[in-house]
């Protein structure tokens, strides 16, 4: 279903190992900062070497793996659309890509904290928050990254990137196939969170719900709820294939009913937890308790396990019924058989349409998010 060569992946043997490997020097190196930190360790040495050091093992590591398996194709087919052929793997990639949203804000942080030294305990006053005497500060055990260009630039953009790409495959898919539905009511799902990317990112001040008459508030909330409805009902009716005329699909691959059912339940609720994640500048039920509690780190597993379910059953859907047309043929032609033909170039006339079409949805967008971003 993906295409893949078999001579650029890793076996299941390779993914493991090195999945077991990784788990393992991950909590090793776990359990030796915080027994440092708690002082049964010799603190000789600078705590912060052991997960700076961790994250160097890690880069090192994947590096080695995917040598030589031509990962930066798959980056390419997903960050480069609309100008990229769009895949079953690259749209199957890019669906992943905007449930790590959060994972790519740390990326960023943590670029920032060991190349400024602060893991040494190197202090930039114009990156960290200080006190009186120009000394870093921490946020309970983590140091605040006040940079200007992180909090307003880089920050948004790690939300906004994921959900581009998607919005902009989409886009692309359209124009290869013409076919309105799906490709652009998905577009315009991820439009839709890219409006509540930029409320968020913004206009923190949306979250002070205590003035119910304050329009920009109460549009914030609808958009937000708005937003996950319509990415639930995406999940599970489009994606799933399930909840239409009947709710289950007449075929299906796994034996338990009761896992469908639960799957959706889950997903209705994991969904305005990724909500979260794209809007977490602040919350208006105490960020200081939300972050003491490991509230992201939380949301951040959730929504990896939804994805996980997702996945499942996506891959399940197209296999059974080809939801999004990426398998054309239903056997492989033998060599005796004869070829299928090119389809027809498409008239100018509907080249043209398309072209306005994908536009306006463009405009449309971006006028949203310009809106949302000035409130």
């Amino acid at each position: 279903m993906f295409e893949l060569d078999p001579g650029k992946i890793l076996n299941y043997t390779e993914v493991f190992n090195t999945a077991g490997s990784l788990t393992f020097v991950y909590m090793g190196v776990f359990l030796i900062y915080n027994k440092v930190r708690i002082g049964e360790f010799t603190d000789s040495m600078n705590e912060n070497i052991y997960p700076a050091g961790l994250v160097v093992y890690f880069a090192l590591t994947l590096a080695w793996l995917l040598r030589g398996k031509s990962p930066g194709a798959v980056a390419a087919g997903v960050l480069l659309a609309p100008f990229a052929k769009v895949t079953m793997f690259s749209s199957f990639v890019g669906d992943w890509f905007t449930s790590l949203v959060k994972l790519l804000e740390d990326g960023i942080y943590t670029a920032f904290f060991i190349g400024s030294g602060r893991f040494l305990n190197v202090c930039i006053g114009s990156l960290w928050v200080t006190d009186s005497d120009g000394d870093c500060v921490d946020h309970g055990s983590n140091p605040l990254l006040v940079y200007p260009v992180y909090q307003n630039v880089l920050r948004p953009f790690a939300a906004f990137l994921p959900l581009w790409c998607r919005l902009a495959q989409n886009l692309r898919r359209y124009h290869d196939t013409h076919n309105r539905f799906p490709h652009l009511a998905n577009a315009l799902k991820y439009g839709l969170s890219l409006t509540v990317v930029f409320f968020g990112s913004f206009s923190p001040q949306l979250y002070d719900l205590s003035d119910g008459s304050d329009a920009w508030t109460a549009t914030f909330v609808v958009c937000c709820i708005g937003s996950t409805l319509y990415a639930i009902w995406w999940d599970v009716r489009m994606d799933w294939g399930l909840l239409g005329e009947q709710l289950l699909r007449t075929q299906t691959l796994y034996p338990s009913r009761a896992a469908y059912y639960a799957s959706i339940a889950v997903d209705f609720i994991l969904r305005f937890g990724w909500t979260l994640t794209l809007v977490s500048r602040s919350f208006p039920f105490g960020q200081d308790v939300f972050d003491r509690h490991g509230g992201p780190l939380a949301l951040t597993l959730l929504e990896i396990l939804r994805r996980v379910i997702w996945s499942c059953f996506r891959l399940e859907n197209e296999h059974v019924t080809k939801f999004e047309g990426f398998r054309t043929l239903s056997h492989i032609p033998l060599r005796f058989e004869t070829p299928l033909t090119d389809k027809p170039p498409a008239p100018r006339r509907r080249i043209l349409i398309t072209v306005a079409e994908i536009s306006v949805m463009v405009a449309v967008i971006a006028t949203l998010c310009a809106v949302a971003a000035k409130t």
